[in-house]
């Protein structure tokens, strides 16, 4: 993993839910510093390309910050400090609540705010596109000065042939008040799900804030976004419509561009080199 030859600092932070996130950190002192947010269950150090990232941003003169979410890993307990009251919680993906990615990005640009930064810029992947993006409409940052959309979702789980029965059992189970009832199916085949999470994920519009693939798409939420913004993705995650999608995207930001890696998946396997270039290529142009 890319990880070992990077010297990074394990951090922990507080959010103002009293919970504790872990993260990866490299300070030298920049003025400017990479705030890379994972995806569903998404660990930064299970990641190549994050990591690839990292090396890269590191040897460009940038500061660099992998801060962890309530939905990083399948089922984690995570520390809480309450009132003085120790404990922990259980989270991950499996139970995140999609909103509380307020505290948690909130949490570390807070973080970064102390370190007196003139510039932040923000990689985000997959489920955490969204989350950054609904981030942003509802504060504000102007530390942050470019965006970079690896992988961005337009959220049609329930539309998948292998989730076929999950909603009405995520209901079923909701109103037996075992909303927490792990479904029996994997998310998108990978991942554990409680009810609750599911059927937040096809209900709550918050989500829906990259609608790509959908018919009279509402593209405000990205539209209001004052600031550069990169979407990158590859052909074997967007398939033959990547190019579509990736310019409709571009198109309804204010200042948009993107880039298709031909036989990337969604994690950029064995195209970690080539991803970093175009990034580094976007924040130096």
């Amino acid at each position: 993993m890319w990880l070992m030859n990077i010297n990074l600092s394990q951090i922990e932070i507080k959010t103002k839910q009293n919970i504790f996130l872990e993260g990866y950190y490299f300070e030298n002192k920049h003025k400017k510093c990479i705030f890379f947010i994972p995806g569903m269950a998404g660990e930064f150090y299970k990641l190549d390309f994050a990591q690839k990232i990292a090396e890269i941003s590191i040897k460009n003169k940038y500061d660099f910050l992998a801060g962890s979410t309530q939905g990083s890993g399948e089922i984690k307990e995570l520390k809480i400090d309450e009132n003085g009251k120790k404990g922990t919680i259980v989270k991950g993906a499996a139970y995140e609540k999609f909103e509380d990615c307020i505290y948690d990005i909130d949490a570390w640009l807070e973080f970064l705010k102390s370190k007196k930064y003139d510039e932040i810029i923000i990689i985000c992947h997959s489920l955490g596109c969204n989350k950054i993006v609904h981030y942003l409409n509802k504060q504000a940052n102007s530390l942050i000065k470019k965006l970079i959309l690896l992988a961005p979702q337009d959220i049609k789980f329930n539309n998948l042939e292998m989730h076929a029965g999950l909603l009405e059992e995520a209901i079923k189970n909701i109103n037996n008040n075992e909303s927490n009832k792990l479904l029996s199916k994997k998310l998108l085949g990978f991942c554990l799900i409680s009810s609750q999470t599911y059927y937040e994920l096809i209900n709550n519009q918050n989500i829906m804030n990259i609608p790509y693939k959908t018919n009279n798409p509402d593209f405000s939420k990205i539209a209001d976004i004052k600031m550069p913004i990169l979407s990158i993705i590859g052909t074997k995650d967007g398939g033959e419509k990547s190019e579509e999608y990736m310019a409709l995207i571009s198109k309804n930001c204010q200042e948009g561009k993107y880039h298709i890696i031909k036989e990337a998946n969604h994690i950029f396997k064995s195209k970690e080199d080539e991803l970093s270039k175009i990034i580094m290529d976007f924040l130096e142009g």
